[in-house]
């Protein structure tokens, strides 16, 4: 992909924000006014047996922390400052020195909303990053995890839905990559083989709880 081709692909992506509408306070999405469920709501039955379904206040304070710590990394990478708060300056750090780590990768999206819609869009999503290789002309969807404890399970299927959607939109990745930046500064950066098969499942057990479906695969 030339830097041309790029500059297409992020305005084909950008023409489609406008039609995706978040509501950041329920973590729910609309695409064209209707409403349509989540990767997190799609995933969930995979989450609870993992995290156990609890909302404890240190969950909470988690997710807080997190979501402090992603915009504090978006604004780094689009005007090269960030808000300074005790308590997520080591995570910062670790994006920092992934960052140094991949002097190839140029950070050409932050924050993008996606929505799968072959035949219909059956869910969307924020994606985090995309990560453009100059040399080899490819670009990489990135997403940026903040906690010790690696579930590659469970990002193989959330990075599967992302690149569906991208797909579906008409945009397509090389590949993903899971950072994991840790509480004493350090990182993991996990390469995501996002082929589990299973998302047309997720789909139809989603469906049938909202009693939307019978059985049919609604992701075929």
């Amino acid at each position: 992909m030339t830097r041309d081709e790029l500059s297409h692909y992020l305005a084909r992506l950008e023409s489609w924000q406008e039609a995706i509408a978040f509501e950041p306070i329920k973590h729910t999405y609309k695409f064209n006014g209707i409403d349509r469920p989540s990767v997190s709501e799609l995933m969930r039955p995979l989450s609870v047996m993992v995290y156990g379904g609890e909302s404890s206040r240190f969950a909470k304070e988690a997710m807080d922390r997190g979501r402090r710590a992603h915009a504090a990394m978006e604004a780094l990478d689009a005007v090269g400052i960030y808000p300074i708060e005790y308590d997520t300056m080591k995570y910062i750090d670790a994006y920092t020195a992934w960052r140094e780590s991949r002097p190839e990768f140029e950070i050409v999206a932050n924050e993008k909303r996606v929505c799968y819609n072959q035949n219909s869009p059956w869910f969307c999503g924020t994606i985090d990053k995309l990560a453009y290789d100059a040399g080899f002309g490819r670009v990489f969807l990135i997403d940026i995890k903040t906690g010790e404890t690696a579930h590659p399970e469970l990002w193989r299927v959330q990075m599967e839905m992302y690149e569906m959607a991208l797909l579906s939109m008409g945009l397509y990745t090389s590949g993903s990559f899971v950072v994991q930046c840790m509480k004493d500064g350090s990182f993991v950066e996990h390469d995501i083989k996002s082929d589990t098969g299973i998302v047309g499942s997720l789909g139809n057990i989603h469906a049938y709880m909202k009693g939307e479906a019978d059985g049919d695969n609604i992701l075929q």
